[in-house]
């Protein structure tokens, strides 16, 4: 398959959700542990370009991919960034449809820090239109319940206009969530099964192990996604903090996307002229269960770098700048998610090559822990006047 053939894809999706593609086994386990390393600088992908073609069969097209939500974090980048660690010296096992077989995709990642989870179902023919699965039977077992998900329409995702302008073709999924009364269901470190009962009777299945509870070292932090109320503390501006947190089990990776609020206006206070987004969001990833520490925030954004101006990336290689605001998140994944977005060339073209649910459909089924801060960059005699705590990583 050519480059010609590969659609570019840029969707984001209300809920975390990513996967699809050809019929899968389940690839090897997991990648023997290497010595950590951070490259200074690491090839990355734009949200809306994430490069080569995939391998589909002859005759067929592929299904449209869907990113992972960016309610205040750009998870949608984590796929990307993995990469170049998770695939070096890992074989992966990949089974193909025939052309003309009807696929059906699953796109679960159920997240501790919400009170409803969501599911997206779609399924094609021939690659080129897309369509709903409606009248699913959609239900996630674990810890002694089971979490029935209704039918919401198709409100949960969109698609950009580059999609349609590169591959016409009719688009639509359909979206499942679970009941609001169900609460904050999701724990951390429970295994949960899911199960998707289709029309005609066709059955796909699968199973996440939670990551397990884990905390940030000397920050305070939430669990969910309310960032209301969340105290705050504060870093110095031209300083470099090491922030790290506990071990979570199961977990074989982390994620540590950020916001900059003000970055624009405080890079301009320096002298620095730069045409990027306000807010700046900025990823940094952990890249094993055992790597549990980043550099805030020279370790952020070296996946960005052909995305946003240089200048400004090249400010924040020696700290913030003063006065803007800080909103992080550490999250842990699961093997499934790691292993669906770590297996094949993840681009918005093709198919991973590992699923993690069995039976008549393919897709994902995995899960994420989700932890949130907020700091302010203030000088440490400022920080003092308006009574706002300096954070403890800062010493």
């Amino acid at each position: 398959m050519d480059q010609a053939n590969s659609a570019t894809v840029a969707v984001e999706s209300r809920f975390p959700l990513q996967i699809q593609g050809e019929r899968f086994v389940p690839g090897p386990g997991r990648c023997a542990p290497r010595p950590r390393a951070r490259p200074p600088l690491w090839t990355g992908a734009s949200t809306t370009d994430l490069g080569a073609p995939a391998r589909v069969p002859p005759g067929a097209r592929p299904l449209p991919f869907r990113q992972p939500e960016t309610y205040v974090y750009p998870l949608r980048r984590f796929a990307a960034l993995l990469l170049p660690a998770l695939l070096a010296g890992c074989e992966l096992t990949e089974v193909t449809i025939e052309p003309g077989e009807e696929v059906v995709a699953v796109e679960a990642v159920l997240r501790t820090d919400t009170d409803i989870q969501g599911i997206i179902l779609h399924s094609s023919l021939d690659g080129r239109d897309v369509r709903g699965v409606t009248g699913a039977h959609v239900t996630v077992t674990g810890n002694g319940r089971t979490f029935v998900f209704e039918e919401e329409g198709t409100d949960c995702y969109h698609f950009s206009a580059t999609y349609f302008r590169e591959r016409p073709g009719s688009v639509n999924a359909t979206c499942y969530q679970s009941l609001r009364e169900d609460g904050f269901w999701l724990t951390a470190g429970q295994e949960y099964r899911l199960r998707v009962d289709l029309p005609d009777g066709r059955v796909i299945q699968g199973r996440t192990r939670v990551p397990g509870t884990f905390a940030l070292t000397g920050l305070p932090f939430v669990r969910t996604q309310r960032m209301r109320g969340v105290a705050e503390c504060a870093v110095p501006p031209g300083t470099l903090q090491r922030l790290s947190w506990s071990r979570a089990d199961s977990a074989w990776s982390y994620i540590a996307p950020i916001r900059i609020f003000g970055i624009r206006a405080a890079l301009a206070r320096d002298s620095v002229v730069a045409e990027i987004p306000d807010p700046l969001e900025l990823v940094g990833l952990a890249i094993s269960e055992e790597d549990t520490d980043i550099i805030l925030p020279s370790e952020f954004g070296v996946f960005d770098r052909f995305q946003y101006d240089s200048e400004a990336l090249a400010a924040l290689q020696q700290g913030f700048p003063e006065g803007v605001l800080v909103e992080l998140m550490v999250a842990a994944a699961d093997r499934n998610y790691v292993n669906a977005v770590r297996g094949g060339r993840f681009n918005p073209s093709g198919p991973v090559r590992i699923s993690s649910v069995a039976g008549d459909g393919v897709g994902v089924f995995g899960s994420l822990v989700p932890l949130y801060v907020r700091m302010r960059v203030l000088r440490r005699e400022t920080a003092r006047l308006f009574g706002i705590p300096i954070c403890p990583i800062a010493g």
